[in-house]
């Protein structure tokens, strides 16, 4: 399992920045059978607090 931060812009608003899960999926004999991604949060403001403390 990995935590990753993407941006997304969902139709029609503005873009966000998100944080992602992704992890394998696997079937009753541990076959991987896909990924499964999931949108935890939306991490602007995280985002942007980190770019401010960078800039000092």
């Amino acid at each position: 399992m990995q935590e990753w931060t993407l941006k997304i812009q969902p139709r029609n608003t503005e873009p966000f920045d998100a944080g992602i899960i992704v992890a394998p999926l696997y079937d009753v004999k541990r076959k991987f059978t896909a990924w499964r991604w999931i949108i935890v949060r939306d991490i602007t403001e995280i985002e942007q607090s980190k770019r401010a403390e960078e800039q000092i």
